[in-house]
């Protein structure tokens, strides 16, 4: 609503018989005011205003004139005419020039730079300081202002025109928590913290507590509050108005086109800030904030299993070993993966192969409660757990030492759970990681050990599995035994009579004077353990790289006629069955071509 007002000069130290007339726009006159004042001082005229309005009342505050004009007003005459011991005194009568002034209160809209960040985050309090305390405690200043109009050069100082401004907030969010992975504070995502105010007007110094609302306590021109924002992904709407004395409605800031300041600006309503969204989406707001397709960058399949908004809202994570951070990650860039692992060795372990691999993935360490919640190994409580959009998981990649013991005659270094070999998966459950092992087992750097043992289990939750003999079908074929074994071929099988040895043709190679071959393994029977893998008699063997032989594979339990039979193979590859012990160095591991491009960090994967 606008409000006009003006100002004229009067001789001072008289008295005046005041009037008032509207001109109406059918050529009408309408008396608006007609009241005796005393001017003291000369030059000064009481400050009026006009509100267009349908209503014709009218009445005078001390110092003041206030009018209310026809809807139908097209201008306004005031004359006053000097009065001596009750008559008129004609030489005084003053037509009085008006100045029409059209005042508008104005509020500061949030800068399109302004992405919320929480100032009771721990984490994040020195993000609040210099240039960014902004971020963390946003201002709105809302201001009374005049249009330009030409006023006579002896009127040098503008109307006094003041009242009590109120800062107000509209709807505001209360997400859950502060961030996507921390937190469980709940209520409102922005408050009015009286501690923080700049102005005295608005809360004297020592003014303590939090409040939805705040009055200025005197009448001002202006006025600027301090916003607390509490949470990463707030959004709400600010409000302010002014009360003048004599006026019967309140005047509401403009904020531009509108009557409220956005917390943050976010012209299209879904939640994030324009800035941000521009900032990661090639200069254009985001249409849908529920999307998950980071590029693969070399892999078949898209997206990381966190929405645009839980990766707008950000993430705690480990700078260091013991230095939480808070970031905003990239929904459009890499996927991102977060970890937690409970020994040092495994973080370190993982960066010397698994984040090398060029596979497009960003790995960030978290620690149990920013990556599960409750308990670190058992809890699949989400990462996302905090999301406010979307209805995926995102699970942390969990590490945990874990004594594992042996499969038949091998010791297991590594263990992905909650997945079968069939049907890996990144669902929450953590990866099994038998560090005294793997320090006591010949063959490998155990530093090169480890970081291969935990790249290899990270590529189970990747769904991928070992790499498996393919010719002619998943594997093998099962035929009767044939009188010369050397005659089984390296897509056959034959199963005993005790239905717990298989004959299959398995690679190997030496290494230190150790044989380690292929491994056959019977398909859905993962608890189907090989006791012991030895050459078959009267077979051909050729040692060396490369070679070939008829083994004796004998399992734990019964084989059924039905079974299939799988032969996981090597490749020197990472998700070999077992490590090829000759790559010495962290260099010489990396993913196979084929499991580089499919490699999936979500639970569902999507292309």
């Amino acid at each position: 609503m606008d409000y006009d007002f003006y100002r004229a000069e009067l001789p001072g130290n008289l008295s005046y018989s005041l009037t008032a007339t509207a001109l109406l726009s059918n050529n009408g006159r309408q008396t608006l005011y007609s009241q005796p004042i005393t001017v003291v001082t000369p030059g000064s005229f009481p400050d009026g205003r006009f509100d267009f309005d349908e209503e014709y009342d009218y009445f005078r505050k001390t110092g003041r004139l206030v009018l209310n004009l026809p809807w139908d007003t097209v201008g306004v005459e005031v004359e006053a005419v000097a009065v001596n011991g009750g008559s008129q005194a004609s030489q005084h009568r003053v037509l009085v020039d008006v100045v029409l002034v059209d005042y508008h209160l104005l509020m500061d809209q949030s800068p399109e730079s302004f992405a919320p960040r929480s100032a009771l985050d721990p984490a994040e309090i020195s993000g609040c300081q210099g240039a960014a305390v902004t971020l963390c405690y946003p201002r709105y200043r809302a201001w009374l202002i005049p249009e330009e109009v030409d006023v006579p050069p002896q009127w040098t100082t503008h109307f006094q025109v003041a009242g009590r401004l109120k800062f107000e907030f509209g709807d505001r969010s209360e997400h859950p928590g502060v961030a996507t992975n921390w937190g469980n504070q709940t209520g409102p995502d922005y408050t009015i913290d009286r501690a923080k105010q700049t102005d005295p007007n608005l809360a004297p110094p020592g003014s303590t507590g939090k409040v939805d609302a705040l009055t200025t306590t005197a009448d001002v021109r202006e006025a600027t509050l301090v916003v607390t924002s509490e949470d990463y992904g707030g959004v709400g709407f600010l409000y302010a108005s002014m009360t003048i004395d004599g006026l019967a409605e309140d005047i509401w800031a403009k904020v531009g086109d509108d009557g409220e300041a956005l917390l943050p600006l976010d012209t299209n309503g879904n939640g994030i800030a324009d800035g941000w969204e521009k900032s990661v989406n090639g200069g254009q707001l985001i249409t849908d904030i529920n999307a998950d397709a980071e590029p693969p960058q070399g892999s078949f399949y898209t997206g990381d299993a966190l929405s645009v908004h839980d990766e707008y809202r950000g993430f705690h994570f480990l700078e260091s070993a013991t230095q939480t951070k808070w970031t905003r990650t990239d929904p459009f860039g890499t996927r991102d993966v977060f970890y937690y692992a409970d020994k040092n060795d495994f973080a370190s372990a993982l960066q010397n192969i698994l984040a090398q691999q060029p596979v497009g993935i960003t790995y960030r360490r978290v620690n149990p409660q920013q990556a599960v919640g409750k308990d670190k190994i058992l809890d699949r409580n989400q990462l996302d757990r905090n999301s406010v959009i979307g209805d995926r998981e995102a699970h942390a990649l969990k590490l945990i030492d874990k004594r594992l013991g042996k499969e038949g005659m091998y010791k297991i270094l590594g263990e992905a759970k909650g997945g079968d070999q069939k049907n890996p998966t990144n669902n929450g459950f953590p990866v099994f990681i038998d560090h005294a092992a793997i320090q006591t087992t010949p063959g490998l750097p155990v530093a090169v050990g480890l970081a291969q043992v935990i790249a290899h289990e990270a590529g189970h939750k990747f769904h991928r599995t070992h790499p498996v003999r393919t010719q002619p079908s998943i594997c093998c074929t099962r035929i009767e035994r044939p009188n010369n074994l050397n005659d089984i071929g390296l897509g056959q099988w034959v199963l005993d009579p005790n239905h717990k040895t298989v004959l299959v043709r398995l690679r190997f190679y030496q290494y230190s004077g150790e044989r380690i071959a292929e491994r056959a393994v019977v398909a859905g029977q993962p608890k189907n353990k090989a006791k012991s893998v030895r050459k078959a008699k009267n077979t051909t063997l050729t040692d060396g790289e490369g070679t070939h032989a008829v083994f004796r594979v004998e399992f734990t339990d019964t084989v059924q006629p039905a079974n299939e039979i799988w032969v996981e193979v090597q490749q020197q590859k990472i998700m070999d069955w077992t490590a090829y012990l000759p790559l010495q160095t962290a260099g010489q591991w990396s993913f196979s071509d084929l499991d580089s491009g499919v490699l999936c960090v979500r639970i569902q994967c999507q292309q």
